[in-house]
C-alpha cells in the first residue's frame, strides 16, 4: 500500500527543477532486483520519503506532498485492519532503529531475501531499502568476508528457507545464530580484495551478481577474471576457517553436484563437517550466554 511514494527519475527531475529543497525528501529506492541484476548496484527509482515530519512539516513539499495524498492517500484510507501507521503519508514498518544504526556508515552490506545464490556485498548508504533486502549494519569489510564465504553458506542454506530452488535468506533462522570468528578484522583485507575483484569483473562484463556468478559456477567459463575471482574465493573460505581454528579441515574445492546443481564450492563432506562444528560452536556460545546472565 505504499507503491504511490515511487518515481520515476524522470519525475524526481522534474520536481527537483520546480523546487530544489525537494532534493531532501526524495532519494534513491533499492530493491533486491536491483542490487542482483544492476552492475553498479544502481536503484532504479526514487521514493518521496518524508521520514518521520508531521502533517504541517510534510506538507511544506507542496508537490511531493500532494503526490502521495493522490497516489498513497486512497489505498490506505480503503483498510479498516492491520494499520501499521495511521499518517498515510509516512512509510510503515519503517526499521528506524535500523536507519539510526547506520547513519554515521558510508556503505552498508545487503543481500537480497531471496535469490540464486548467496551473495553479500557493500552497497552506498543514504538510500532507502526495499524490503526485498536484508540489510546489515557492518561497514567492515571483513564482515563481507565471512558472509560471503561457503563457510556462512552452508549454515545459511540449511537454516533458511527456500522458493524453488533460490536462498530466502532468514536473518532470524541464519543470521541471529549465525557463530563469527571471534577475529572478524583480520579478515578486512581479503574482504576488500574480494569486493574490488567482484565489482572489477561486474564492470568489465557489464553484468549484475546473478549472471556473474552463473559465470562463475559454470565449469565451461574459463575467463581470467572469473578464475581470479574463484582463487580469492577459496582464499576466503580458508581464511575464515583459519580464523575459527580449523586448519585441519580440507575443504576440498571445486566444482560439486548440489541441491542447487554445479556449484564452484566446497565438497559435500566439507559441508557437513562445517555445519556440525559451527552448530557445536552455537551451542558453546549460547552457554557462555547464559552464564554472563544475557
Amino acid at each position: 500500500y505504499g507503491q504511490g511514494f515511487l518515481l520515476t527519475f524522470k519525475e524526481a527531475d522534474l520536481l527537483v527543477t520546480r523546487n530544489a529543497q525537494y532534493r531532501t525528501i526524495l532519494k534513491p529506492y533499492m530493491i533486491g532486483d536491483d542490487f542482483t541484476s544492476s552492475p553498479t548496484f544502481a536503484p532504479s527509482r526514487i521514493v518521496i520519503d518524508f521520514g518521520t515530519r508531521d502533517f504541517d512539516e510534510a506538507s511544506q513539499f507542496v508537490e511531493p506532498f500532494r503526490i502521495v495524498t493522490e497516489r498513497v492517500k486512497p489505498d490506505r484510507g480503503r483498510l479498516t485492519k492491520q494499520i501499521h501507521e495511521s499518517r498515510y503519508w509516512l512509510f510503515w514498518d519503517k526499521r528506524e532503529e535500523l536507519y539510526q544504526a547506520i547513519a554515521s556508515f558510508d556503505r552498508v552490506i545487503v543481500c537480497s531475501v531471496v535469490s540464486k545464490y548467496s551473495a553479500f556485498a557493500f552497497v552506498d548508504n543514504g538510500i532507502v531499502y526495499g524490503q526485498s533486502l536484508k540489510v546489515f549494519a557492518f561497514d567492515g569489510a571483513g564482515y563481507v568476508a565471512v558472509l560471503q564465504s561457503n563457510i556462512h553458506e552452508a549454515w545459511a542454506r540449511y537454516y533458511s528457507g527456500t522458493l524453488e530452488t533460490r536462498l530466502s535468506y532468514s536473518a532470524s533462522d541464519a543470521f541471529e545464530t549465525f557463530p563469527f570468528p571471534r577475529e572478524v578484522i583480520r579478515l578486512t583485507l581479503l574482504g576488500e580484495r574480494y569486493e574490488t575483484q567482484r565489482r572489477l569483473v561486474m564492470s568489465l562484463l557489464q553484468e549484475g551478481l546473478t549472471k556473474i556468478y552463473n559465470r562463475f559456477h559454470d565449469p565451461a567459463e574459463k575467463a581470467d577474471a572469473i578464475a581470479q575471482l574463484r582463487a580469492l574465493h577459496v582464499e576466503i573460505d580458508q581464511s575464515v576457517a583459519a580464523a575459527y581454528g580449523w586448519n585441519d579441515l580440507d575443504l576440498d574445492h571445486g566444482f560439486h553436484d548440489t541441491k542447487q546443481g554445479i556449484r564452484y564450492t566446497i565438497s559435500e563432506s566439507a559441508r557437513r563437517i562445517v555445519l556440525d562444528r559451527l552448530l557445536a560452536l552455537n551451542h558453546e556460545r549460547y552457554s557462555e550466554e547464559v552464564k554472563a546472565g544475557l
